[in-house]
């Protein structure tokens, strides 16, 4: 059985790129989350709470589809 190639590591510029993309995509859940929750009148607190919450689903979402289009054949 042959070893499949060990992938190349990444550079130092594009681990901080690929960094900065996920907490950017953090972000914009929070934003995404606390928006909608003021929307709807919830208090600081709960506008707090939806921003977390928004940011973990927002990832979640993104990261499936990164996935999912990284394993698509060229």
């Amino acid at each position: 059985m042959t070893k499949a190639p060990q992938p190349t590591p990444m550079s130092a510029g594009r681990r901080i790129y690929n960094s900065l993309f996920w907490i950017i995509i953090y972000l914009v859940g929070m934003v995404i989350g606390s928006a909608l929750a003021w929307l709807v009148g919830a208090g600081l607190n709960e506008q707090i709470g939806a921003g977390f919450l928004g940011g973990f689903v927002l990832l979640f979402i993104t990261n499936r589809w990164v996935r999912r289009v990284k394993s698509r054949p060229n």
